[in-house]
């Protein structure tokens, strides 16, 4: 079930909207393999919306996970064989794996309705809903590529020379990569119809929609080492482990609480947000409709990963 908020204000926010029917985007993959979701013996486990299946964790992602993202109705984790676990909506294949993409990933993503997987060669595949091309990977993606983030009708790859590629929908600029993010990046976040780069100064670069300010970086956003995109609003978290959020805070999902201390990774939903503190526990905030953001007892401890999908989340349990 979507909820349509074009009755709270007409424009970009409706097509916000629409475009998270077919899916929103939440998770971002930091690194090829983020140290932070890395688990020898790792287990997926999720909470939230459940309609499509998306928080009914397969039992094959119930130990040797090494990653984990949420989609809008659907979750991927990547094995530490280098295989992919899929489940939840498969309206447009978005819930399966398809054969060529079975081994030798290191990276997933998951967006709207598509999918991404970085593979061992640097190169990266997509599949899914692809309405604007979003799952068709262009050949400057074919190599080179350290980091994937898939938004929720556009896909973002990060080069080995910290240069930023993006494809599929572009109808707020989403897809077109500002000069600022031509060169030293270090991680990459794709939003509902906006996405955002990491630099290796601690700065954030944003660019796409703008109409709830969730393109419009706030000058505190400096020594910035972790960044997530959701729906309509962004995250980042900063060397002292704060977190700072701006856009769209229509269910508190930019209202960080004062628990959100020593975090370092942070993922947004399509209103909620979730962080993982460094002690191995979870904070979550915004809207919880579905109980997106009332964490289960076995993600008080002993988490690597978080990941959002637009109203479910998930953790990679460790220990």
């Amino acid at each position: 079930m979507l909820i349509n908020r074009s009755s709270i204000r007409p424009g970009r926010r409706r097509l916000a909207t629409l475009a998270v029917a077919a899916g929103t985007a939440t998770a971002v993959i930091l690194t090829a393999v983020p140290a932070a979701a890395s688990g020898t013996d790792g287990s997926a486990i999720a909470w939230g919306y459940n309609a499509y299946g998306a928080t009914t964790v397969p039992e094959a992602a119930s130990t040797g996970v090494r990653a984990i993202s949420g989609g809008s109705f659907h979750s991927l984790a990547l094995k530490t064989d280098g295989s992919v676990l899929a489940w939840g909506d498969d309206f447009y294949g978005q819930g399966s794996v398809p054969t060529a993409v079975a081994t030798g990933v290191t990276a997933i993503a998951a967006g709207g309705s598509h999918n991404l997987v970085l593979k061992a060669d640097g190169s990266v595949m997509g599949w899914g809903w692809n309405s604007d091309r979003q799952a068709t990977v262009p050949p400057a993606a074919a190599s080179g590529v350290t980091a994937i983030a898939a938004g929720g009708q556009h896909s973002l790859a990060l080069k080995e020379d910290g240069s930023v590629l993006a494809w599929g929908s572009n109808l707020f600029g989403q897809a077109t990569v500002p000069p600022e993010a031509a060169s030293g990046v270090t991680a990459i976040a794709a939003g509902g119809l906006h996405s955002l780069a990491l630099k290796e100064d601690g700065s954030v670069v944003a660019w796409g929609d703008d109409d709830d300010g969730q393109a419009t970086v706030p000058a505190e956003a400096t020594g910035i080492t972790a960044i997530g995109a959701g729906s309509l609003h962004s995250l980042a978290v900063k060397a002292d482990g704060s977190v700072l959020a701006w856009g769209w805070n229509g269910y508190g999902q930019t209202d960080v609480p004062s628990s959100a201390t020593d975090v370092r990774a942070v993922s947004g939903g399509q209103w909620h947000s979730v962080a993982l503190k460094n002690d191995g526990s979870v904070v979550a905030w915004g809207d919880s409709t579905y109980g997106q953001t009332a964490m289960p007892v076995s993600a008080a401890a002993g988490v690597s990963a978080v990941a959002a999908g637009s109203f479910h989340s998930l953790a990679l349990r460790t220990s």
